[in-house]
């Protein structure tokens, strides 16, 4: 009970307090905060089968995060959810191999070198004498990081920290695509931010949020308003013909709206921030028309943010 007030309903301690001494309860605000800090050992456990049950329910996933402080500390809140479940996680770090723990729930990354991390880090620019360098690694198994590190110094010893990063990230991408034991996302539906890219086979943006982009343009010429003003009205009707499709996709349909994107985001309006931020978009396509593909993908995160809410409200 007490848990459920103070996690869910947000009940602060000194009210869950006030509430049981009314209803002849009497309890110290010692014991309300062991409750709420102690023993959840076997939540832990309980909290693992609701993610993998979750991500098991639905071919896709939201995901966000935002900053938090903890013991005075800046680190970072993340949320995973769908329609069914929503998973909470506080990392120090808000990076690319953050984001495929949570996503994996392993207790530690492993590590593979396979000839897709290879193809990764060569679309990469990675140095073709490095990636010469870590060939070897092809005949092994996926690694702890403890042993992953030892056959990278081994190989390469003088490696330089931002290609160390790289390797680390494709071959920690390369291990969670293989990994048999855990359900794998395929979906991810996220913002543009850059650590959630290239971990899953498909990642959905979220509409809403590409659109921000277009309301933090501040024009002061008034013509140049208007321009913004009426392309905006078309994203949205394009948005509005984009769930429209959902509820009954066709093939015909998905060819007109995938033509119709090219359409509308190739427009030059004479006002130059604008035209850039078009041109942004536009190259966003492939992500932002994942839902022609597949109907059921939500065309914004709005679940996840949402989540995220309630943790600021919380904080």
């Amino acid at each position: 009970w007490v848990l459920f007030w103070y996690f869910h309903s947000r009940v602060p301690e000194d009210r869950i307090q006030q509430m049981l001494t009314d209803i002849g309860i009497i309890i110290s605000a010692g014991e309300i905060s062991n409750i709420i800090t102690k023993n959840h050992e076997g939540f832990h456990q309980e909290k693992t089968d609701i993610i993998r049950a979750g991500i098991q329910s639905s071919s896709y996933q939201h995901i966000d995060d935002t900053g938090a402080r903890v013991q005075g500390t800046n680190q970072h809140f993340t949320v995973l959810c769908n329609d069914y479940f929503s998973a909470f996680f506080i990392n120090p770090k808000k990076d690319r191999l953050t984001v495929i723990g949570i996503l994996s729930q392993e207790e530690e990354l492993s590590y593979l070198i396979n000839p897709y991390a290879l193809g990764f880090l060569e679309g990469k620019k990675l140095k073709a004498s490095v990636l010469s360098s870590l060939k070897p690694l092809l005949q092994m198994e996926a690694m702890p990081w403890e042993r992953f590190e030892k056959e990278l110094n081994l190989l390469i010893p003088e490696l330089k920290h931002h290609h160390k990063t790289m390797i680390l990230e494709a071959a920690a991408i390369a291990s969670y695509q293989e990994n048999h034991a855990s359900p794998i996302i395929q979906r991810l539906v996220c913002d543009d931010a850059r650590q959630f890219y290239y971990i899953t086979p498909l990642r959905a943006l979220c509409w809403i949020h590409e659109e921000r982009h277009y309301v933090k343009l501040t024009p002061l010429l008034a013509h140049h308003q208007r321009l913004l003003d009426d392309f905006r009205a078309r994203i949205w009707e394009y948005y509005y013909e984009l769930t429209e499709y959902k509820k009954n996709p066709k093939e015909e349909e998905k060819i007109r709206l995938a033509h119709l994107f090219e359409e509308i985001f190739s427009t030059k309006t004479g006002y130059e921030d604008l035209d850039n931020r078009i041109e942004l978009t536009k190259k966003k396509k492939d992500f932002l028309l994942v839902v022609l593909d597949y109907p059921d993908t939500p065309l914004h995160n709005n679940p996840a943010e949402l989540a995220l809410r309630m943790y600021v409200i919380k904080r």
